[in-house]
């Protein structure tokens, strides 16, 4: 069985040929989708090719680029920044071709961005889970299913051989290529985020199931996809403009009233987020430091979402 492991690239030279040169096993392919165009074929290992489109395609659109041209019975997406060990891979794909139900599987990932207990994969951006997700009521979600949110709780892993999730995170994930072109692979409407959300949709619709196998596991760094310095400091606010179109293709049933609501919740959410964020920062020299940096976060995230609002109302308008 071969097993294709795509991986895009953008300024990740060394993070790729670290990682490549880790994963060295005769079922493997790994095809390198270079978006930055700076990638040199020299420094691959065997039975890798790296792809060159002649623009920088996103994440979306590359892996079907690469889907297109590879060889593997089973499709692993990885990033460039994320560490996971060879028998991983493998158990992922075994795991796949073994049982017909599942669609999309992928590891344990320690995400590092991410502050709190949570998964690499979650729930449906519904009303009640980002309800749950803004006012940190998601914490409690291993005790009590109400309180589920956008992520799944980490401390499922424990009582769990495979956690049942709606939708699973495209760091590292992995699918069957018959269901991948089934499906049509990536809906290419966004040029990154919230694309595997969508995949892991239309693998449900497939009637097959989406989620995490605990003992595979890898680390995910997060966000240093980009090599260069200068995006550290930009807060990204385009997963959430994408989220408002996910849930207002897939679960406001064409209600104006229910998006603008749960766009409303999501901004009182987050100034609520901000103002206890600002709390719990310990008062030391450092301090400034932290709620400048906290505050430049929360107040990106309100103003996208409003923008957000104001391209909803003008759709609106134009309606009627």
């Amino acid at each position: 069985m071969i097993i294709s492991v795509i991986i895009v690239n953008y300024f990740s030279d060394q993070m790729i040929t670290n990682l490549t040169s880790s994963l060295k096993h005769p079922n493997l392919e790994f095809l390198i989708v270079d978006n930055s165009s700076t990638f040199l074929s020299s420094s691959t290992q065997e039975r890798t090719r790296v792809l060159h489109p002649r623009q920088n395609l996103g994440f979306g659109k590359a892996v079907n680029f690469a889907a297109q041209q590879s060889l593997g019975e089973v499709l692993v997406l990885l990033n460039p920044d994320v560490s996971i060990e060879l028998t991983s891979i493998l158990d992922l794909a075994s795991l796949l071709v073994s049982d017909g139900k599942l669609g999309i599987v992928a590891p344990l990932i320690n995400e590092k961005q991410h502050r709190g207990p949570f998964l690499n994969g979650g729930y449906w951006p519904t009303l009640p889970k980002m309800l749950m997700h803004v006012s940190l009521g998601a914490r409690y979600s291993h005790k009590y299913r109400i309180f589920r949110g956008l992520y799944g709780h980490q401390r499922l892993k424990l009582t769990e051989e495979f956690i049942e999730l709606d939708w699973v995170s495209g760091a590292c994930l992995a699918i069957r290529r018959r269901d991948f072109e089934e499906i049509g692979g990536f809906n290419e409407r966004w040029f990154m985020y919230c694309e595997d959300m969508e995949l892991s949709f239309r693998i449900g619709n497939l009637g097959k199931r989406v989620g995490i196998f605990p003992q595979s596991t890898g680390q995910h760094l997060g966000g240093s996809s980009d090599g260069r310095e200068e995006n550290l400091s930009v807060v990204n606010t385009l997963w959430l403009s994408n989220l408002v179109q996910f849930y207002k293709t897939f679960f406001s049933r064409n209600s104006s009233i229910r998006l603008f609501l749960w766009i409303q919740i999501c901004t009182i959410g987050y100034g609520l987020r901000w103002i206890y964020s600002i709390l719990r920062v310990p008062r030391n020299s450092n301090s400034k430091i932290r709620i400048k940096s906290e505050s430049k976060r929360y107040f990106a995230y309100v103003r996208a979402l409003q923008r957000c609002l104001g391209n909803e109302i003008k759709i609106l308008l134009l309606k009627v």
